[in-house]
């Protein structure tokens, strides 16, 4: 795991009135497949939370 990032691949930049965000210098960008399986793993979570929303009538 990267000391930088953490294994995140972003590293946050903190000023005086802003923070940025920018891709690791030593890992590099997330691979797409790992994004893409984080992204569908997020989807199914939003999906679960709706349907119980749903059910619930809010």
């Amino acid at each position: 795991m990267c000391n930088l990032c953490g294994g995140t691949h972003v590293v946050h930049e903190i000023n005086s009135f802003s923070i940025g965000f920018t891709t690791c210098p030593e890992c590099g960008p997330e691979p797409k497949e790992q994004f893409r399986a984080r992204m569908d793993e997020l989807q199914r979570r939003i999906e679960i939370v709706e349907t119980q929303l749903e059910s619930k009538g809010a």
